[in-house]
């Protein structure tokens, strides 16, 4: 029943009923060490074997171990005070013209605790008896024999006298012995292992095979490990995975636990793998980390409804400016109808078609200069072409993860487009041809359909777009018309070359003021068209009647020059 050490330089011993650990260095934080022992139960033949962990908390084990139990020691620095009494005897030999004989009988008093050597320096001055007349003073050399239950080497030096009294101070390193407490570990199950309490190891089961990009769920719990009880702790648990962080989602780096448990559930997206996932308590760090059984992801379709549902909307305004950039064209509404926690969809390109206004393909870069793909709730670009085909077809692909859609949920995509300084044709839209033109998978890579909602159909388009010549004149126009005033908006929309101070107007036929829509503002040129929107209502917030309006622009050039004014005739229905 040798006990041994797992930390280099660590000797184990037995003294009594305990083990004793020493080490050739200092312990310092985060030590950790490893006491381990077997022993053969008396008439059974059976081996039990014992183990401890020791590191720099505060508690040592001293109670019969079945299985690996927690131990911590400290290390202190003391000052002692030893007492203890020790009556050795002297023979004192003096050679002067006189011999005389000594007796001396010290007492010491000293408090020890055993394991350690002390130096004390005694003074004494004995009285002599003598048998004749010395002439001389001399030192003597005394012998005694000095037998304490500690082992001591005083060391005296003396002027011999009566009865000396001495005091011993040694500082000594000692290690004390804590009440000891339970250990516990972090236990986490994976899908279809359950907890059972208070049996050996504590859990039971078998881990499930899960399927890519499904939510696994993740069972954390801390254990007492010799009863294997739970304990209530509501510490906070960092959670890491074994492999490639782009093979996990879902995954947070820590968790709080209530009342001992959590659950957590990530997904793995990288089939054909195992993953194991490893959790450790920063609240207390004498609770020992866990870590799931390894689980294996495979391909497969949970689905119940393997489509992806679509369904468009044109944005196209009427019309545009050659050269004009970042115009939206069309809005693309990405649809999982599977139910909560079943599977989640990727979208992973689109083919986009240049066409005419009876459908017929146009050359791409014979209209575009670019096109960008941008998510409708965030407005963050998503993928931006700059060189475009000669062919109509555009090909977007998107990275992995860049677009998820999960159970019962939509994801809206935008196209927008920059047009060609000098078109080669004056109209265009843009149109998803067919349902093959949406590439969307399962996230384990497997391919599926795209469908049309109800009510929409493929090929989904845009409106088609005119595009106008760059100038004041040409771009000055309102669109619809006639619109019903209450019900619709007319848009007003013109270009402007250079600087210029701007108002706009609404009279109606007989020249009354309905509406000041700009008031004598300086608007800069740009690339883009400047759009206003008519609801068919006067300043007072009234409709207005059944007739025709007149929409007034007037155009002073900042730099100097001629001032434009153009009249654009708006008819109101209802």
């Amino acid at each position: 029943m040798t006990p041994c050490s797992n930390l280099l330089g660590g000797l184990v011993s037995f003294s009594g009923n305990q083990i004793l650990v020493t080490y050739a260095s200092p312990w310092s934080a985060g030590s950790f060490d490893s006491i381990t022992l077997t022993a053969t139960a008396p008439g059974t033949g059976g081996t039990y074997y014992w183990n401890s962990y020791l590191n720099d908390g505060t508690y040592q084990t001293s109670t019969p171990a079945t299985k690996s139990q927690a131990v911590i020691v400290f290390t202190s620095t003391a000052t002692v005070t030893p007492s203890f009494t020790v009556t050795p005897s002297f023979t004192v030999t003096v050679t002067p013209t006189s011999t005389f004989t000594y007796t001396v009988t010290p007492s010491y008093t000293i408090t020890s605790t055993p394991f350690y050597t002390s130096t004390s320096t005694s003074t004494f001055t004995p009285t002599p008896t003598p048998t004749g007349t010395p002439s001389l003073t001399s030192t003597p050399t005394p012998s005694r024999t000095i037998t304490p239950t500690p082992s001591i080497t005083p060391t005296a030096t003396r002027t011999p006298t009566a009865t000396p009294s001495s005091t011993i101070t040694s500082t000594q390193t000692i290690t004390p012995t804590k009440t000891p407490v339970p250990g516990y570990r972090l236990f986490l199950l994976a899908p279809n292992e359950y907890f059972t309490i208070g049996t050996s190891p504590g859990y039971a089961g078998s881990v499930t095979t899960t399927v890519a990009g499904y939510p696994v769920s993740i069972t954390i719990r801390v254990l007492e490990e010799n009863g294997l009880i739970s304990s209530t702790v509501n510490d906070t648990i960092r959670v890491s995975y074994n492999g490639n962080p782009d093979y996990i989602r879902d995954f947070p780096a820590e968790v709080t636990l209530s009342g001992g448990q959590a659950v957590i559930t990530p997904r793995f997206m990288e089939p054909n793998l195992t993953y194991t996932i490893h959790a450790s308590d920063l609240s207390r760090p004498e609770i020992m980390d866990g870590s799931t059984r390894p689980i294996p992801c495979v391909t497969g379709v949970l689905a119940q409804n393997p489509y992806v549902l679509v369904e468009h909307a044109s944005l196209a305004p009427i019309t545009v400016m050659e050269g004009e950039p970042n115009i939206d064209m069309l809005s693309l509404r990405l649809r999982n109808p599977n139910s909560s926690g079943s599977a989640v969809y990727e979208l992973r390109g689109l083919t986009v078609t240049v066409q005419d206004q009876a459908g017929g393909g146009l050359s791409a870069s014979g209209v575009l200069t670019g096109l960008a793909v941008w998510d409708s709730s965030t407005q963050n670009g998503l993928v931006n072409l700059n060189s475009l085909p000669l062919s109509s077809r555009i090909h977007i692909p998107l990275g992995s993860g860049q677009v998820l859609i999960y159970p019962e949920s939509t994801y809206e995509i935008g196209l927008r487009v920059n047009i060609v300084l000098h078109p080669e044709h004056s109209h265009f839209r843009l149109a998803i041809a067919a349902q093959t033109d949406i590439a969307a998978v399962f996230l384990d890579g497997t391919p599926m359909l795209a469908r049309a909602e109800v009510g929409d159909a493929f090929p989904m388009a845009s409106d088609a777009v005119n595009i106008r010549p760059r100038g004041l004149n040409e771009s000055y126009i309102n669109y619809p018309n006639p619109f019903a005033a209450g019900r619709q908006s007319t848009t007003m929309e013109y270009f402007l070359e250079t600087d210029a101070k701007i108002s706009l107007k609404l009279y109606n036929i007989v020249g009354e003021l309905v509406l000041v829509v700009v008031d004598e503002e300086t608007q800069a040129a740009s690339q883009n068209l400047y759009r206003y929107q008519w609801n068919g209502r006067n300043g007072s917030g009234q409709v207005v009647l059944n007739g025709v309006y007149f929409a007034v622009l007037t155009v002073t050039p900042a730099a100097g020059g001629e001032t434009q004014q153009l009249v654009r005739k708006i008819a109101v229905i209802k």
